[in-house]
């Protein structure tokens, strides 16, 4: 995932709760959220990030360094 987990977890937010909240706001939710149900925030971060990614049918290439 070339986006950073966390930008990506937050446009998944955005796109529920409105594009008027900025990213920081929905992280702070996510972190919230995460918080309330017991989730590290990065796992959370990761599972909201694929599934927007799944969504929208975003194809990710991985760099590679040989």
């Amino acid at each position: 995932m070339s986006r950073h987990p966390y930008t990506y977890s937050c446009d998944f937010i955005r796109q529920y709760v409105g594009s008027n909240v900025s990213r920081a706001n929905a992280s702070s939710l996510r972190s919230a959220i995460a918080d309330a149900i017991g989730m590290d925030d990065m796992d959370l971060a990761i599972a909201l990030a694929q599934a927007f990614v799944t969504q929208h049918g975003i194809v990710e290439h991985e760099d590679k360094h040989d």
